[in-house]
């Protein structure tokens, strides 16, 4: 047996589009679970220059989440646009309300909020995609399923959902500490075949 890594973190998916960077620092909230949005937007307090993109996890809940999302935004005076309206992306805060589209995000985001990790049974999600582009991750504890993608990024910030804003100021670029060699994996195969 030889042991060359996490084949996650050998097949890294690149953007598809070159969005610019926006003017505002971006918060991009990845991959919300039924009940997580409403817990990480009742804990995220909007900062002036700021913009967020909320990416939930299922597309078939992406009309419920656009009406959370409305309510946060009326109730902090933040402009709104859902993604799938091609308004320009000008709103301060927008749903992400396509597939293929988050990775692009990922690459001119200031701070990633994973989802799928701030309320138990789901397990967390993977980091190794956001790490890549070395963006600040703020998670939750409950990454059981991913304990070893969460391994091998260095400087995540893990925290109670209460802990989100502070843990937003001090978050840290990242970095993936060990990247699987992919061409060791074939050269291996081809060698025991």
């Amino acid at each position: 047996i030889e042991i060359c890594g996490d084949i996650k973190s050998a097949n890294l998916p690149i953007p598809s589009k070159n969005y610019a960077k926006f003017d505002k620092k971006l918060i991009t909230i990845a991959s919300t679970h039924d009940g997580e949005e409403e817990l990480i937007l009742a804990n995220l307090t909007p900062q002036n220059g700021c913009k967020f993109i909320l990416a939930p996890r299922h597309p078939e809940r992406f009309s419920k989440v656009a009406e959370i999302c409305q309510i946060y935004a009326k109730k902090h005076n933040l402009s709104f646009e859902k993604f799938s309206e091609n308004l320009g992306l000008k709103s301060d805060f927008i749903l992400l309300d396509t597939l293929g589209e988050l990775i692009n995000f990922y690459a001119i985001s200031d701070t990633v909020i994973l989802g799928g990790s701030f309320i138990g049974g789901i397990g967390g999600h993977n980091p190794i995609e956001i790490a890549n582009f070395g963006t600040p991750i703020v998670s939750g504890k409950y990454f059981h399923n991913q304990k070893a993608l969460y391994s091998l990024v260095e400087n995540l910030q893990i925290c109670e959902a209460n802990e989100i804003n502070v843990n937003l100021q001090t978050a840290k670029p990242t970095k993936i500490t060990q990247i699987c060699d992919l061409e060791k994996i074939i050269n291996l195969l081809k060698e025991k075949i």
